[in-house]
């Protein structure tokens, strides 16, 4: 049973100067928040004054210094002007690109981290955590661009991949990694402890980030081939920090019928209604962990779920993220990820800043965490046991 959802956030392009002079880098910083910025009033403040403020800037390090100073006077944690290398790690983390190989990849300072997960393609080829990457295939990543990186992703797609590292205490090492033929990093089968044991009957996903792209698809692929096997279900989005809202909208389609997912309001005020569509994947009842740490597209799922009563809420309160971004290129390779649009819930809930309450709340204690005694998840199935009949 396919279902399908128009919803999409992007990477925003647009035909810049790659080389530009600090000076020209400001001016389209300023320009691209005067035309994107969700709040047009610019947080009440005459926008125009920053234009003119800084002149003839001799660095790019002054010129940084000049634009997040321009962006704080915007008050919105989520508007953030990224360098060179941050705008890098930003396109690599939602292209997914690497996912592949069974590994992340992540920028910190001048070093690029690769993290293998378990089992994956890369921890089998002798990847190790911290492993700093040098190379992809003989190219020295050190004054790789944002598109650069890309383009070397690219021309490995579906194909192996040498990656050169550095490790403490070793030699510089050249490791062959074979894609596996499909790994989904971000959802997994197991709680995080391996002492709560999950019912037969009762089917659970920790879904620990909506970046990975191809994660609606899986999701759908698994509900269509399990649905017959399970009496319900126990979707774990604790920890869960967010990522494509796209995701988010897609997989809470699955679960509803003929029922409005959430509504998008623009910078002109705008509404645009979406709703989920006839058919669902399943009928049975479900149960979404959640905690202070669930947001942004977590929250989307979680509302929609909960305002139309498809879903109990168990946990805590999430963290409050009702505002969405884009992320649009700069010149000289920068970045900058604007909030463009603020969401509602289904209920017509402005969640940003106040978060969603649960049905039923339960929070980890530190002495739990050092028993690996998941309250949350022990509450869940007592639920399910109690009120839905549902044996253990």
């Amino acid at each position: 049973m396919k279902k399908y959802i128009c919803f999409l956030i992007v990477i925003l392009f647009s035909i810049i100067k790659v080389n530009a002079t600090p000076t020209e880098l400001y001016d389209s910083t300023w320009k691209v928040l005067s035309e994107n910025f969700y709040d047009k009033s610019m947080n009440h403040q005459d926008w125009n004054r920053w234009k003119t403020k800084y002149q003839n800037l001799a660095t790019y390090e002054d010129t940084y210094t000049a634009i997040n100073t321009m962006i704080e006077s915007l008050d919105d944690a989520y508007t953030i002007f990224m360098q060179p290398s941050e705008y890098r790690e930003e396109v690599l983390s939602m292209d997914g690109k690497t996912l592949q190989f069974g590994i992340y990849i992540r920028k910190l300072k001048n070093k690029c981290l690769l993290i293998p997960v378990k089992n994956g393609a890369a921890e089998k080829a002798g990847i190790k955590k911290n492993d700093i990457l040098l190379e992809i295939n003989g190219k020295s990543i050190k004054d790789m661009s944002a598109d650069d990186f890309n383009t070397a992703l690219d021309a490995i797609d579906n194909n192996s991949v040498e990656f050169t590292i550095k490790r403490k205490h070793s030699e510089d090492k050249t490791y062959k990694i074979v894609p596996a033929e499909q790994q989904d990093i971000s959802m997994y089968d197991t709680p995080p402890y391996k002492k709560n044991k999950i019912p037969k009957n009762i089917k659970y996903y920790r879904i620990v980030s909506f970046m990975d792209r191809n994660l609606a698809r899986q999701f759908q692929e698994i509900m269509e081939n399990s649905d017959d096997k399970f009496d319900a279900y126990i979707i774990d989005l604790r920890g869960n920090s967010g990522g494509i809202a796209k995701n988010a909208a897609v997989m809470a389609n699955m679960l509803l019928q003929d029922k409005e997912i959430l509504s998008i309001v623009d910078r002109d005020g705008n509404k645009k209604v979406i709703n989920a569509n006839s058919d669902t994947l399943t009928k049975k009842p479900i149960i979404v962990l959640a905690d202070r740490y669930s947001a942004s597209a977590s929250e989307i799922f979680v509302a929609a779920l909960k305002d139309n009563n498809r879903a109990i809420i168990i946990g805590e309160k999430t963290f409050g993220k009702g505002v969405m971004q884009d992320v649009f290129k700069l010149p000289d390779n920068c970045g900058i990820n604007i909030t463009v649009k603020h969401y509602l819930t289904p209920s017509g809930n402005f969640i940003n800043k106040k978060g969603i309450e649960p049905d039923i709340y339960v929070s980890m204690r530190k002495y739990d965490y050092i028993r690996k005694n998941d309250r949350v998840l022990k509450q869940a199935l007592k639920y399910l046991k109690n009120n839905l009949k549902i044996s253990r």
